[in-house]
Protein backbone atom coordinates (compact mmCIF):
# COMPACT_ATOMS: atom_id res chain seq x y z
CA UNK A 1 0.00 0.00 0.00
CA UNK A 2 1.06 3.61 -0.44
CA UNK A 3 -0.29 6.93 0.70
CA UNK A 4 -0.83 9.74 -1.76
CA UNK A 5 -1.11 13.32 -0.64
CA UNK A 6 -1.15 16.70 -2.31
CA UNK A 7 -0.49 18.52 0.94
CA UNK A 8 2.65 18.73 3.05
CA UNK A 9 2.47 17.46 6.67
CA UNK A 10 1.26 19.86 9.30
CA UNK A 11 3.76 21.08 11.88
CA UNK A 12 3.50 22.03 15.52
CA UNK A 13 5.77 24.10 17.70
CA UNK A 14 6.35 21.93 20.74
CA UNK A 15 9.36 20.59 22.60
CA UNK A 16 11.65 18.23 20.62
CA UNK A 17 12.09 14.56 21.39
CA UNK A 18 14.18 13.87 24.51
CA UNK A 19 16.94 12.19 22.46
CA UNK A 20 20.48 12.04 23.79
CA UNK A 21 22.17 12.88 20.49
CA UNK A 22 22.73 16.25 18.90
CA UNK A 23 20.92 17.28 15.75
CA UNK A 24 23.45 17.31 12.87
CA UNK A 25 24.74 20.67 11.67
CA UNK A 26 22.41 22.18 9.10
CA UNK A 27 19.50 19.86 9.93
CA UNK A 28 16.08 21.28 10.73
CA UNK A 29 12.98 19.95 12.47
CA UNK A 30 10.13 19.59 10.02
CA UNK A 31 7.54 18.21 12.43
CA UNK A 32 7.29 17.38 16.11
CA UNK A 33 4.32 15.65 17.68
CA UNK A 34 2.30 17.11 20.51
CA UNK A 35 2.93 15.77 24.02
CA UNK A 36 0.90 12.68 24.82
CA UNK A 37 -2.24 13.12 26.90
CA UNK A 38 -4.01 10.71 29.21
CA UNK A 39 -6.13 9.56 26.25
CA UNK A 40 -3.14 8.57 24.12
CA UNK A 41 -2.26 5.15 25.51
CA UNK A 42 -5.85 3.87 25.97
CA UNK A 43 -6.77 4.88 22.41
CA UNK A 44 -3.64 3.31 20.94
CA UNK A 45 -4.21 0.10 22.90
CA UNK A 46 -7.81 -0.09 21.69
CA UNK A 47 -6.90 0.85 18.14
CA UNK A 48 -4.08 -1.70 18.01
CA UNK A 49 -6.33 -4.50 19.24
CA UNK A 50 -8.93 -3.49 16.67
CA UNK A 51 -6.62 -2.98 13.67
CA UNK A 52 -3.43 -4.93 14.26
CA UNK A 53 -5.31 -7.56 16.22
CA UNK A 54 -7.51 -8.14 13.20
CA UNK A 55 -5.01 -10.85 12.29
CA UNK A 56 -6.63 -12.83 15.13
CA UNK A 57 -10.20 -11.63 15.51
CA UNK A 58 -11.10 -11.35 11.81
CA UNK A 59 -10.33 -15.04 11.09
CA UNK A 60 -12.23 -15.92 14.29
CA UNK A 61 -15.31 -13.97 13.13
CA UNK A 62 -15.05 -15.60 9.70
CA UNK A 63 -14.86 -19.06 11.29
CA UNK A 64 -17.87 -18.36 13.53
CA UNK A 65 -19.80 -17.16 10.49
CA UNK A 66 -18.90 -20.37 8.68
CA UNK A 67 -20.20 -22.38 11.63
CA UNK A 68 -23.54 -20.57 11.33
CA UNK A 69 -23.94 -21.68 7.71
CA UNK A 70 -25.58 -25.08 8.09
CA UNK A 71 -26.32 -25.82 4.45
CA UNK A 72 -24.04 -26.18 1.43
CA UNK A 73 -25.84 -23.39 -0.40
CA UNK A 74 -25.35 -20.93 2.47
CA UNK A 75 -21.65 -21.78 2.69
CA UNK A 76 -21.14 -21.14 -1.00
CA UNK A 77 -22.87 -17.77 -0.71
CA UNK A 78 -20.83 -17.01 2.42
CA UNK A 79 -17.52 -17.72 0.65
CA UNK A 80 -18.53 -15.60 -2.35
CA UNK A 81 -19.44 -12.66 -0.09
CA UNK A 82 -16.10 -12.94 1.71
CA UNK A 83 -14.21 -12.93 -1.59
CA UNK A 84 -16.04 -9.78 -2.67
CA UNK A 85 -15.43 -7.99 0.65
CA UNK A 86 -11.70 -8.80 0.78
CA UNK A 87 -11.02 -7.82 -2.82
CA UNK A 88 -13.38 -4.85 -3.10
CA UNK A 89 -11.53 -1.62 -4.01
CA UNK A 90 -11.68 1.04 -1.32
CA UNK A 91 -12.17 4.77 -1.59
CA UNK A 92 -10.94 7.59 0.61
CA UNK A 93 -13.22 8.03 3.62
CA UNK A 94 -12.73 11.34 5.44
CA UNK A 95 -14.20 9.91 8.65
CA UNK A 96 -11.11 7.68 8.85
CA UNK A 97 -8.66 10.34 7.68
CA UNK A 98 -9.85 12.83 10.29
CA UNK A 99 -10.22 10.28 13.08
CA UNK A 100 -8.35 11.36 16.19
CA UNK A 101 -6.90 7.87 16.56
CA UNK A 102 -4.20 8.61 13.99
CA UNK A 103 -3.00 11.67 15.90
CA UNK A 104 -2.89 9.55 19.06
CA UNK A 105 -0.53 7.11 17.36
CA UNK A 106 1.69 10.05 16.42
CA UNK A 107 1.71 11.20 20.04
CA UNK A 108 2.27 7.65 21.30
CA UNK A 109 5.42 7.26 19.21
CA UNK A 110 6.61 10.84 19.89
CA UNK A 111 7.07 11.24 16.15
CA UNK A 112 9.67 13.71 14.97
CA UNK A 113 10.57 14.51 11.36
CA UNK A 114 13.95 16.04 10.58
CA UNK A 115 15.79 16.86 7.38
CA UNK A 116 18.26 19.13 5.65
CA UNK A 117 15.69 21.03 3.57
CA UNK A 118 12.00 21.94 3.84
CA UNK A 119 9.71 19.42 2.16
CA UNK A 120 8.97 20.30 -1.47
CA UNK A 121 5.49 21.77 -1.76
CA UNK A 122 5.37 23.01 -5.33
CA UNK A 123 5.70 19.68 -7.15
CA UNK A 124 5.09 15.95 -6.83
CA UNK A 125 7.69 13.67 -5.28
CA UNK A 126 8.21 10.00 -4.48
CA UNK A 127 9.03 9.45 -0.80
CA UNK A 128 10.80 6.09 -0.44
CA UNK A 129 10.36 5.10 3.22
CA UNK A 130 12.73 2.56 4.80
CA UNK A 131 12.28 0.19 6.59
CA UNK A 132 8.89 -1.47 6.16
CA UNK A 133 8.82 -2.84 9.72
CA UNK A 134 6.18 -5.13 11.18
CA UNK A 135 3.96 -2.29 12.46
CA UNK A 136 1.66 -1.00 11.21
CA UNK A 137 1.91 -1.96 7.52
CA UNK A 138 0.10 -5.04 6.26
CA UNK A 139 -0.68 -6.61 9.64
CA UNK A 140 -3.92 -8.52 9.67
CA UNK A 141 -6.65 -9.21 7.18
CA UNK A 142 -8.62 -6.00 6.72
CA UNK A 143 -5.81 -3.55 7.49
CA UNK A 144 -5.30 -2.99 3.77
CA UNK A 145 -8.91 -1.94 3.44
CA UNK A 146 -8.54 0.48 6.36
CA UNK A 147 -5.51 2.11 4.73
CA UNK A 148 -7.63 2.50 1.62
CA UNK A 149 -10.28 4.38 3.59
CA UNK A 150 -7.51 6.66 4.90
CA UNK A 151 -6.57 7.75 1.39
CA UNK A 152 -4.08 5.04 0.52
CA UNK A 153 -4.03 3.36 -2.85
CA UNK A 154 -2.69 0.04 -4.01
CA UNK A 155 1.08 0.13 -4.43
CA UNK A 156 0.97 -1.19 -7.99
CA UNK A 157 2.77 0.68 -10.79
CA UNK A 158 -0.47 1.74 -12.50
CA UNK A 159 -1.92 3.23 -9.30
CA UNK A 160 1.33 5.05 -8.47
CA UNK A 161 1.59 6.42 -11.99
CA UNK A 162 -1.98 7.70 -11.83
CA UNK A 163 -1.42 9.38 -8.45
CA UNK A 164 1.69 11.19 -9.72
CA UNK A 165 -0.08 12.35 -12.87
CA UNK A 166 -2.80 13.84 -10.66
CA UNK A 167 -0.17 15.98 -8.94
CA UNK A 168 0.09 13.95 -5.73
CA UNK A 169 3.19 13.07 -3.82
CA UNK A 170 3.39 9.39 -2.93
CA UNK A 171 4.99 7.56 -0.02
CA UNK A 172 5.97 3.97 -0.61
CA UNK A 173 8.01 1.27 1.14
CA UNK A 174 10.16 -0.26 -1.63
CA UNK A 175 11.17 -3.22 0.55
CA UNK A 176 7.58 -4.39 0.82
CA UNK A 177 6.60 -7.63 2.53
CA UNK A 178 10.08 -9.12 2.02
CA UNK A 179 11.69 -6.43 4.19
CA UNK A 180 9.47 -7.39 7.14
CA UNK A 181 11.36 -10.67 7.46
CA UNK A 182 14.83 -9.14 7.43
CA UNK A 183 16.56 -8.34 10.69
CA UNK A 184 17.26 -10.19 13.91
CA UNK A 185 16.30 -12.99 14.72
CA UNK A 186 16.44 -14.01 11.03
CA UNK A 187 19.37 -16.35 10.43
CA UNK A 188 22.47 -14.40 9.45
CA UNK A 189 21.13 -11.09 10.83
CA UNK A 190 22.69 -9.26 13.76
CA UNK A 191 21.03 -7.06 16.43
CA UNK A 192 23.48 -4.23 15.72
CA UNK A 193 22.46 -4.05 12.06
CA UNK A 194 19.44 -2.58 10.29
CA UNK A 195 18.40 -3.90 6.89
CA UNK A 196 17.00 -2.34 3.73
CA UNK A 197 15.73 -4.81 1.13
CA UNK A 198 16.57 -2.76 -1.95
CA UNK A 199 19.00 -4.53 -4.27
CA UNK A 200 16.21 -6.01 -6.38
CA UNK A 201 13.70 -3.17 -5.86
CA UNK A 202 14.06 -0.64 -8.66
CA UNK A 203 10.48 -0.11 -9.79
CA UNK A 204 10.10 3.14 -7.82
CA UNK A 205 13.27 4.47 -9.46
CA UNK A 206 11.91 3.68 -12.91
CA UNK A 207 8.63 5.39 -12.02
CA UNK A 208 10.36 8.58 -10.83
CA UNK A 209 12.51 8.72 -13.96
CA UNK A 210 9.48 8.22 -16.20
CA UNK A 211 7.44 11.03 -14.61
CA UNK A 212 10.41 13.34 -13.95
CA UNK A 213 9.73 13.66 -10.22
CA UNK A 214 12.36 13.64 -7.47
CA UNK A 215 12.90 10.65 -5.20
CA UNK A 216 13.31 11.51 -1.52
CA UNK A 217 14.86 8.88 0.78
CA UNK A 218 13.26 8.62 4.22
CA UNK A 219 14.58 6.46 7.05
CA UNK A 220 12.34 5.78 10.05
CA UNK A 221 14.52 5.13 13.10
CA UNK A 222 12.83 2.91 15.69
CA UNK A 223 10.31 1.33 13.32
CA UNK A 224 11.90 -2.12 13.60
CA UNK A 225 11.71 -1.98 17.41
CA UNK A 226 8.01 -1.20 17.71
CA UNK A 227 7.15 -4.93 17.74
CA UNK A 228 8.96 -8.18 18.47
CA UNK A 229 8.91 -10.89 15.85
CA UNK A 230 9.60 -14.59 16.01
CA UNK A 231 12.08 -16.36 13.78
CA UNK A 232 10.02 -17.29 10.75
CA UNK A 233 10.52 -20.59 8.87
CA UNK A 234 11.55 -20.02 5.26
CA UNK A 235 8.40 -21.82 4.12
CA UNK A 236 6.15 -19.18 5.73
CA UNK A 237 8.30 -16.38 4.37
CA UNK A 238 8.06 -17.78 0.85
CA UNK A 239 4.31 -18.34 1.25
CA UNK A 240 3.81 -14.79 2.54
CA UNK A 241 5.47 -13.31 -0.51
CA UNK A 242 3.54 -15.55 -2.86
CA UNK A 243 0.09 -14.81 -1.42
CA UNK A 244 0.71 -11.10 -0.89
CA UNK A 245 2.01 -10.31 -4.31
CA UNK A 246 4.67 -10.77 -6.93
CA UNK A 247 7.58 -8.66 -8.02
CA UNK A 248 7.25 -7.22 -11.51
CA UNK A 249 10.38 -5.45 -12.68
CA UNK A 250 11.51 -4.65 -9.15
CA UNK A 251 8.02 -3.66 -7.97
CA UNK A 252 6.12 -5.73 -5.41
CA UNK A 253 2.41 -5.80 -6.19
CA UNK A 254 -0.25 -6.21 -3.53
CA UNK A 255 -1.96 -9.59 -3.35
CA UNK A 256 -5.31 -10.86 -2.18
CA UNK A 257 -4.73 -11.00 1.58
CA UNK A 258 -2.58 -7.85 1.89
CA UNK A 259 -0.88 -9.45 4.89
CA UNK A 260 2.12 -11.55 5.87
CA UNK A 261 2.38 -14.82 7.75
CA UNK A 262 4.63 -13.61 10.55
CA UNK A 263 4.30 -13.96 14.32
CA UNK A 264 4.69 -10.60 16.02
CA UNK A 265 3.83 -9.18 19.43
CA UNK A 266 4.36 -6.10 21.56
CA UNK A 267 3.33 -4.93 25.03
CA UNK A 268 1.96 -7.62 27.35
CA UNK A 269 2.43 -10.17 24.59
CA UNK A 270 -0.41 -8.57 22.61
CA UNK A 271 -0.47 -6.88 19.17
CA UNK A 272 0.18 -3.52 20.82
CA UNK A 273 3.35 -1.69 19.77
CA UNK A 274 5.99 -0.72 22.26
CA UNK A 275 6.19 2.97 22.98
CA UNK A 276 9.39 3.77 21.14
CA UNK A 277 10.15 7.19 19.63
CA UNK A 278 10.02 7.26 15.84
CA UNK A 279 12.40 9.59 14.07
CA UNK A 280 11.81 10.18 10.36
CA UNK A 281 14.99 11.43 8.70
CA UNK A 282 14.21 12.99 5.32
CA UNK A 283 17.01 13.21 2.79
CA UNK A 284 17.57 15.71 0.00
CA UNK A 285 15.49 15.25 -3.16
CA UNK A 286 17.28 13.23 -5.83
CA UNK A 287 16.63 14.67 -9.26
CA UNK A 288 17.17 11.69 -11.52
CA UNK A 289 17.54 11.50 -15.27
CA UNK A 290 14.21 12.03 -17.05
CA UNK A 291 13.54 9.16 -19.43
CA UNK A 292 10.16 7.92 -20.60
CA UNK A 293 11.58 4.42 -21.04
CA UNK A 294 14.84 4.30 -19.08
CA UNK A 295 17.36 1.62 -19.99
CA UNK A 296 18.50 -0.99 -17.43
CA UNK A 297 21.84 0.79 -17.24
CA UNK A 298 20.25 4.16 -16.51
CA UNK A 299 18.04 2.62 -13.84
CA UNK A 300 21.06 0.91 -12.26
CA UNK A 301 22.96 4.20 -12.02
CA UNK A 302 19.99 6.02 -10.48
CA UNK A 303 19.30 3.14 -8.07
CA UNK A 304 22.93 3.16 -6.89
CA UNK A 305 22.63 6.93 -6.29
CA UNK A 306 19.55 6.35 -4.13
CA UNK A 307 21.26 3.58 -2.10
CA UNK A 308 24.25 5.83 -1.42
CA UNK A 309 21.97 8.67 -0.35
CA UNK A 310 20.04 6.36 1.98
CA UNK A 311 23.24 5.05 3.60
CA UNK A 312 24.53 8.60 4.08
CA UNK A 313 21.17 9.63 5.55
CA UNK A 314 21.27 6.76 8.07
CA UNK A 315 24.84 7.55 9.13
CA UNK A 316 24.07 11.27 9.42
CA UNK A 317 21.18 10.89 11.86
CA UNK A 318 21.87 7.64 13.71
CA UNK A 319 23.86 9.39 16.46
CA UNK A 320 21.03 11.84 17.09
CA UNK A 321 18.65 8.93 17.61
CA UNK A 322 21.14 7.11 19.85
CA UNK A 323 21.99 4.36 17.36
CA UNK A 324 25.62 5.28 16.85
CA UNK A 325 26.58 1.61 17.23
CA UNK A 326 24.32 0.45 14.40
CA UNK A 327 25.04 0.03 10.70
CA UNK A 328 22.69 -0.15 7.73
CA UNK A 329 23.00 -3.08 5.35
CA UNK A 330 21.38 -2.93 1.93
CA UNK A 331 20.40 -6.45 0.88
Amino acid sequence: MLLASSRRPASSLVDPLPLTGKLPTGAIRLFTSRPASWRTTPMVVGGSLLVVGSFVWVPLVIWLGWRKCETRKRRIIYVLVLCVVLTLPTRRWDAVVLNGLWSRFVEYFSVEVVGDDPLPKDRSAVYAVIPHGTFPFGLGVGFGQLIGFAGGVDAGPNEVSKAIKEGCSVSICPGGIAEMFWGYPKEGCLPREEYAFLQSRKGFIRMAMKHNVPVIPVYCFGNTHAMHKAKTPWVLEALSRSVTGEVWGGWETAGLLKTSLILTWGRWGLPIPYRVPLLYAVGKPLHLLHAENPTPGQIEVAHAEFCRALSDLFDRYKFYYGWGHKTLRIV
